[in-house]
């Protein structure tokens, strides 16, 4: 049997989850805004390299490469910056889940999405327990991390990317 819970301290509860859900939401949307204009700088800047007057000057080339990776280097650390502050709301707001559930605010979840999917599509009323499970639900698509291999998967290719850029100036001018 599920316990019960005052109003006001159930009030409380629900103020701290949407406190933290802001708080989620703004660490992860402000480092996707600076992302996905460092990011698109970075790769601008790679193809800048191309264009005369900088495809034919190895400093010009030279510079633009460490511009670029100084670009996506500062989104990276402001991105490991960041991640603990939204892995601790996540955090708490799995625990306020998880204590909304044990007061019986919330059923627990069903073994697989596609059960989820069906139970609520059948009765959209349950729709409204769904809500509050969220963040379980979404760290539990986190777990299977596919983020951070994107991440360094970028990374790799667009110092590789510099590296096929510079090094052929570089052969030519006898410093390799």
């Amino acid at each position: 049997m599920a316990m019960s819970m005052p109003r006001d301290e159930l009030d409380l509860l629900l103020a701290e989850y949407q406190c933290a859900h802001m708080n989620r939401d703004h660490y992860d949307s402000v480092r996707w805004v600076i992302g996905s204009i460092f990011i698109a700088g970075s790769f601008a800047l790679f193809g800048i390299s191309f264009i005369e007057p900088a495809a034919g000057a190895a400093a010009l080339v030279v510079l633009l490469a460490i511009s670029s990776i100084g670009l996506f280097a500062v989104f990276a650390a402001y991105h490991l910056h960041v991640e603990p502050y939204v892995k601790l709301s996540i955090a708490r707001l799995q625990t306020i889940e998880k204590e909304l559930q044990t007061c019986g605010y919330v059923s627990p979840l069903p073994d697989s999405e596609l059960e989820l999917f069906e139970v609520y599509q059948r009765d959209p009323k349950k729709l409204i327990k769904l809500i509050p499970r969220l963040h379980t639900i979404i760290q539990e698509v986190a777990k299977r991390g596919r983020g951070k291999p994107i991440l360094w998967l970028l990374t790799l290719v667009l110092v590789a990317a510099w590296l096929l850029r510079v090094v052929p100036f570089f052969w030519r001018c006898g410093c390799i």
